[in-house]
């Protein structure tokens, strides 16, 4: 989704690369077969991106009133996987156009390198992601409650003791990474 979403901020239709071994590759993962391995993962997650539904819910409060946004989107318009007699493999992702249009508007640039560094943990993923779109925009201090925290990325942990504790646990790793691509 991370390459996706960066990949179509340059084109709408976002290519996959000439082969499944060099696209696993330019995701900075290992290349095996079976399975378990890398190559029937990639391309299940593939499949499961491209059919995705979801939402994007948002607020805007100005000093007289607040509008509240609810959008029902797909991330793609199509899909296409080419397997060569050769067992050369291309692909290409066309983002739908409502997708495409919000990544563009409201997109936060993420450096690879931090993806990297965090790509066993989903929450900590979330967390980076959600410092480098907060924090630029902060005009002033903001108070993130526990709860607040839960609604921004969710969790499995239910208890606040819990969530917090996962929370700062992880955090130490996500404050020193860098928010923007070099």
């Amino acid at each position: 989704m991370l390459y996706l979403q960066t990949e179509g901020l340059k084109s709408q239709v976002v290519e996959l690369g000439d082969s499944q071994t060099a696209f696993i590759r330019s995701l900075g993962l290992p290349v095996n077969g079976g399975p378990r391995g890398s190559i029937a993962m990639i391309k299940e997650q593939t499949l499961r991106i491209s059919r995705c539904n979801f939402v994007l819910q948002w607020q805007e409060v100005d000093e007289q009133r607040s509008k509240q946004t609810v959008v029902d989107a797909r991330i793609t318009d199509g899909l296409e996987f080419w397997n060569n007699a050769d067992g050369a493999w291309a692909g290409s992702v066309r983002l739908n156009d409502r997708f495409y249009e919000h990544l563009v508007n409201h997109s936060v640039p993420l450096d690879k390198r931090a993806i990297a560094h965090l790509c066993g943990s989903s929450l900590a993923l979330d967390l980076y992601a959600l410092f480098a779109y907060r924090l630029p925009r902060l005009e002033k201090d903001l108070f993130f409650s526990w709860q607040n925290m839960q609604n921004q990325i969710g969790s499995e942990f239910f208890r606040s003791y819990d969530r917090r504790k996962k929370i700062i646990h992880i955090l130490a790793d996500v404050r020193c990474l860098p928010s923007r691509q070099h």
